[in-house]
Order: structure tokens, then C-alpha cells, then sequence
């Protein structure tokens, strides 16, 4: 039986080796960069996915770099129709209104690391569920709809969708 892939990019490489462990303790394939290490930006990602395409992908909001995970997460629904799930601890407005622009709507509070491993897994499987449902029911886009791509945080303005 094949096991699911997980794409996981955090920048804390002691919540990224956490969460691995997690996710590989719990059967899933955690993809990791050809060079080894962990993938802590939306850069590492890139080099990662030039070797594997993951079915999910848990990513951090918040990255090094001009891109951050709600860049990466636009990039791999929109380019390999992967499900995202976001991880953070701050969860404001901004990043949540960017989230729902980009149709994308689930994320983990990191503190659910602080209630425990099942707590995390818990909160993965509920919104992985919500994920799988949603894309059931969606219905599909007209061959003549136009893309609209959403902007990036440099121009994002609060309040605006």
C-alpha cells in the first residue's frame, strides 16, 4: 500500500523534525529536500518538489524570504491541485484574508504541538477531512473562466479581497 505524501516546510528545524516524526509515526511519507536537512522556505520547497509531488502539504505562514507559505500554498493548488493545510501562531486577519482569497481555508494553530502529538494529529485530520470534502463538492470552473491570481503581501491591501 502506498503511503501519502506530506509536504511539511517549517523554519523551526525542531518543530519541523516534531512534526516529521509525527506525520511518519502516523504512516505518511514526509518528503524531504535531495540535500538532506529540512524544508524551512518557499525556495527549499521548490528544490523539493522538482523530485516529489506530495499529496498534502502542511505549511508555515510565516517563512524567510520575499515568498511565504501562503505564496507557496497559491503555487501548489493552483499549479499541482494539491491540498493545503497552514500552521501557525499568528493567525491574524491579514493572513486569513489572504487564505480565503486564494480558496483556501484551513490551518493549525501551533500551540496544538504544545496540547500533545494527538492533539496536532487530531486538528490535521479534521481539517485534511474538511479539505477532501470541499474539493467533492466543488464544482467545476467553466473552460472559458479567467484565472485570477491573488497578490502578493507586498501589495496585499488589508481589507480588500
Amino acid at each position: 500500500m502506498r503511503k501519502e505524501k506530506i509536504l511539511i516546510v517549517e523554519d523551526d528545524p525542531d518543530i519541523y523534525r516534531r512534526l516529521a516524526g509525527i506525520f511518519n509515526e502516523k504512516g505518511m511519507q514526509v518528503i524531504t529536500p535531495r540535500s538532506g536537512g529540512t524544508i524551512y522556505s518557499y525556495e527549499t520547497a521548490e528544490e523539493a518538489l522538482e523530485e516529489e509531488i506530495p499529496d498534502i502539504a502542511l505549511l508555515d505562514i510565516c517563512l524567510p524570504g520575499e515568498m511565504d507559505g501562503i505564496d507557496l500554498g497559491i503555487r501548489l493548488k493552483q499549479q499541482y491541485g494539491i491540498p493545503v493545510l497552514y500552521l501557525s501562531n499568528h493567525p491574524d486577519d491579514r493572513n486569513i484574508q489572504r487564505i480565503a482569497a486564494a480558496g483556501q481555508f484551513d490551518f493549525v494553530v501551533k500551540k496544538a504541538l504544545l496540547e500533545g502529538d494527538e492533539q496536532l494529529w487530531a486538528s490535521f485530520q479534521l481539517a485534511r477531512a474538511r479539505i477532501m470534502q470541499m474539493a467533492q463538492h466543488a464544482v467545476p470552473a467553466p473552460q472559458e473562466a479567467k484565472s485570477y491570481s491573488v497578490p502578493k503581501r507586498s501589495t496585499w491591501k488589508p481589507g480588500i479581497l
